[in-house]
């Protein structure tokens, strides 16, 4: 109910009478949980994120990416939220969980300074292609858009 609600509005402009109403839950059972629509939006985001380094614990990246792409294309609107910027300056952790994923498919980098680039390049500009992808009224195969992705990463299948 949360997410619908997210593609109609703000999230500081979501009410818990709103959001319980959507989700045919009462107050009480919302509050004996959450204390807001925000703390709802941060266990949807843990629970998002936890997937997908569930995902990517598989050994084989070019496997782990394609499921990746393949669970955010079943999860659109979902991911769309998550990685809107509103929401994702609220959830940002001081990790930047998607670009550590993508770095491991990019050669050692020793230089720190140039691994925080590389990183910063990697997670904002890898959300960016998703984003721009899951809009599209006909998106590419998961297939096509991991392929883009390692190369953009310059990975080296061993």
């Amino acid at each position: 109910a949360l997410i619908a609600l997210l593609h109609e509005k703000d999230l500081y402009h979501i009410s818990v009478r709103e959001l319980c109403a959507k989700a045919q839950v009462n107050r009480t059972t919302f509050y004996k949980y959450y204390n807001s629509p925000i703390d709802l939006l941060k266990e949807i985001d843990s629970d998002y994120r936890d997937t997908i380094l569930r995902i990517f614990q598989n050994t084989d990246t070019h496997l782990s990416l394609e499921n990746f792409l393949c669970y955010i294309k079943e999860h659109r609107n979902l991911t769309l939220i998550v990685t809107s910027s509103q929401t994702h300056s609220l959830l940002q952790n001081d990790d930047n969980f998607l670009a550590d994923i993508l770095i491991q498919m990019h050669p050692g980098e020793d230089d720190p300074d140039k691994y925080q680039y590389i990183s910063q390049f990697y997670g904002c500009g890898t959300i960016a292609l998703l984003r721009e992808w899951l809009t599209k009224s006909n998106p590419e195969p998961p297939s096509y858009i991991a392929k883009m992705i390692r190369n953009l990463c310059h990975y080296q299948e061993h």
